[in-house]
């Protein structure tokens, strides 16, 4: 099954972070295993709490971002398979490249 077509959980609980892969001023790249399909992923946690900008002008950003992600379909652009808010963060499920 292609995984756009897969239905991606959408709670933290259902992954598990492993080691980070990348870090920036308000976000962390997690490895990640999927518990409920076993696959591994990357999942993008961005703490809104910790954005230099207004939270209006982050969740904005974040929104287009993510709005981008979702409309692109390309072999050379990263998909968002599913994204959900946590705990004052925004989780992204990557594909792990």
């Amino acid at each position: 099954m292609s995984p756009s077509m897969v239905d991606w959980p959408k709670r933290a609980v259902d992954y598990e972070l492993q080691e980070i892969l990348g870090c920036g001023a308000s976000a962390r790249v997690y490895r990640a295993l999927c518990l409920p399909l076993t696959e591994e992923v990357a999942v993008k946690v961005m703490h809104l709490d910790v954005c230099g900008d207004t939270f209006d002008v982050a969740t904005s950003y974040l929104a287009q971002e993510l709005r981008v992600m979702a409309e692109c379909e390309h072999p050379n652009v990263l998909s968002c398979h599913v994204s959900f808010l946590h705990d004052m963060c925004v989780w992204m499920v990557i594909p792990l490249m």
